[in-house]
Parts: structure tokens; C-alpha cells; sequence
């Protein structure tokens, strides 16, 4: 009885392991995003499942390759309401850097 290795290389002609670095370029792209958490944990997942004939002597197959990787990660900030509109800044307080921009004025003058 001879028998043939099986991989990801010659499991669908070779499709699967194409789906296989597709989906590691995809991990390393969410790993790089700065959107995302950096040490979050991405996962992928081979599920290849064989079903053999009633005679046992052919198999049919399916597989799948899924991945886990990390959302964008939340941000926040606080909107300030005044005159029923929303403002991204609170109108009742300065500018933090107010003095600094006069004092360049005066010395460009």
C-alpha cells in the first residue's frame, strides 16, 4: 500500500497553503496597524476534515483557514455642547498656547 505525504503544498493543489500566507500577510498587516492593540494576541486556524467512501478506499475533504485578529482599538475624547451644536474644544477655556503664539507675533514684528 503506498501512500502519499500529505501537505499544505499539495492539499487542493496547493490552494490551501495560498489561503495559508494570505492569511499570515493579513495577521502581520493587523499586527503592524497602530489602530490595534500591539500585544493582543492574533490566531489563525487550519480545520481540514476528511470524510472516507463506504468502501474506505477514496476520502473526500474540505478545509478552511480562519483568523482571529484584533479590532481597532477605541478612542475617545470629550465633546463639549453650547448652543446645541456640538464643539470639539470648551469654549469657556483659553488657548493653552494663546501667550506663546503673541509673543512669536511680537517678535516677528
Amino acid at each position: 500500500m503506498e501512500t502519499n505525504e500529505i501537505t499544505l503544498s499539495n492539499l487542493y493543489a496547493g490552494g490551501l497553503e495560498e489561503i495559508f500566507n494570505k492569511t499570515v500577510s493579513d495577521v502581520i498587516a493587523n499586527i503592524q496597524d497602530p489602530n490595534t492593540e500591539p500585544q493582543a494576541v492574533r490566531e489563525i486556524n487550519i480545520k481540514i476534515a476528511f470524510k472516507p467512501n463506504a468502501n474506505r478506499d477514496a476520502v473526500t475533504y474540505s478545509a478552511e483557514v480562519k483568523s482571529k485578529l484584533v479590532g481597532i482599538a477605541p478612542v475617545g475624547s470629550t465633546l463639549f455642547i453650547h448652543d446645541n451644536k456640538f464643539l470639539e474644544r470648551n469654549l469657556n477655556q483659553g488657548d493653552l498656547f494663546e501667550s506663546e503664539k503673541k509673543i512669536k507675533e511680537l517678535k516677528h514684528d
